[in-house]
């Protein structure tokens, strides 16, 4: 993977279930940008920075440890699609208050089953942009937020909770929803996709197995 002969058109690269803990800081003059990056599953507790230089189309580091949500992502060339699902991540607030550097790839979101409860007003970006797109630019399935839609679904809420964390003018026209069926919630986040990995780690045993039959 490390080697200087590296295939210069492997355009899908994918290291599923591994310890990887950090990447080589001159990754970017071995791996081929523009590709897919798929490291999932790994001892990652962030986003190394050398991927910024590598410059991928879609990255995913779900399942890994990473914590903090990584702002500086918006500001990588040509990253469209970003999947952070299955990892501790609480919120995507950018404290202090500040306007996030967006270059304006960046299309889709992944952050199921991670613990975010609300969304702040500089991802309204994220939604202007992809306002063709179709329904739900950000997977939430599995996190608190999706967990109020449940509740607005069933009739015991009528809205989000006001929580104190982020001022009212920090907040996403998102949560100003007030049913699930409100263009506001319904066009911009899932809480229907389930699948955390890009990569279809669970049909990954049938294939092994039907190329040992095969065999």
């Amino acid at each position: 993977m490390l080697s200087r002969d590296f295939p210069a058109f492997l355009w899908d690269i994918e290291l599923c279930v591994t310890n990887l803990r950090a990447l080589p800081d001159d990754l970017d003059s071995i791996w081929p940008t523009g590709a897919y990056y798929y490291l999932e599953l790994s001892e990652l507790n962030g986003v190394p920075p050398v991927l910024g230089r590598v410059a991928p189309s879609q990255l995913s580091l779900a399942g890994s440890g990473v914590k903090s949500f990584p702002f500086e992502v918006f500001d990588w060339d040509g990253l469209e699609y970003l999947g952070l699902s299955r990892n501790p991540i609480a919120t995507v607030v950018n404290e202090p208050y500040a306007e996030i550097h967006d270059r304006g790839s960046l299309r889709y979101l992944y952050l199921v089953n991670t613990l975010v409860d609300t969304l702040p007003r500089w991802i309204d970006k994220l939604f202007e942009r992809t306002k063709t797109q179709p329904l739900g630019l950000i997977a939430m399935t599995g996190t608190p937020l999706c967990a109020f839609v449940r509740e607005m679904k069933s009739g015991n809420r009528s809205s989000f909770p006001l929580e104190t964390r982020t001022p009212t003018a920090e907040r996403s026209v998102v949560m100003n929803a007030t049913s699930v069926t409100d263009d506001r919630l319904r066009d911009r986040v899932s809480c229907s996709y389930s699948e955390s990995l890009f990569y279809p780690l669970a049909w990954e045993d049938k294939w092994q197995q039907l190329s040992f039959e095969q065999g």
